[in-house]
């Protein structure tokens, strides 16, 4: 059996799973968690290999118990989640266009969760620190642009400063007074 039937295989018992108990999703959501955890973890010790496989795991189950509740928030999340973790693994690898449309998938997904709090707007404003990131490395300056103006306006709807750190503050105000020069200049 190649990798790609094993994939294939294990996406239909998934599917399966969650039709048939759609009150146990939780325990795919656990399973989910815990492929994220050791896709972590591979990440950290460099096995980019081990990484993948856990993080796809991740985000199959993760699309499939969210295509089946599409507006259950904590399934968002997890996605968005899932999404992220790939983005960081291709940033690892130096694949900085793909990371790119990782996190932008990612950022899609939260934006989507309905109960905007202090804790998914500080997440939503790291995807965007992110995918800023990534596109100065691959020279998409509008893309900058654009991720810069979101992230302060997702940074300024904090309910507190004190909320967000002290590196994101300084970020933050180092972006609004670049952002505000170009609008005045150009």
């Amino acid at each position: 059996m190649t990798t790609s039937d094993g994939k294939t295989r294990a996406k239909k018992i998934i599917q399966n799973f969650v039709t048939e108990n759609p009150e146990k999703q939780y325990l795919l959501d656990n399973f989910s968690d815990d492929l994220g955890e050791m896709g972590n973890i591979s990440l950290k010790q460099k096995c980019f290999d081990t990484a993948q496989v856990a993080y796809d795991m991740a985000c199959e189950i993760d699309e499939i118990i969210t295509k089946a509740e599409p507006n259950n928030g904590k399934w968002l999340r997890r996605l968005s989640i899932s999404y992220e973790n790939c983005g960081d693994l291709a940033r690892e690898r130096g694949e900085a266009i793909l990371a790119k449309t990782f996190f932008k998938k990612s950022i899609s997904v939260m934006t989507d969760v309905k109960e905007q709090n202090k804790e998914t707007r500080c997440e939503l404003a790291s995807l965007y620190g992110k995918l800023i990131y990534v596109s100065v490395i691959t020279d998409d300056y509008e893309e900058f642009y654009n991720a810069s103006t979101a992230a302060i306006k997702v940074l300024h709807l904090a309910d507190n400063l004190d909320d967000i750190s002290l590196d994101n503050r300084k970020f933050l105000t180092l972006l609004t007074a670049a952002i505000s020069e170009e609008k005045s200049f150009g």
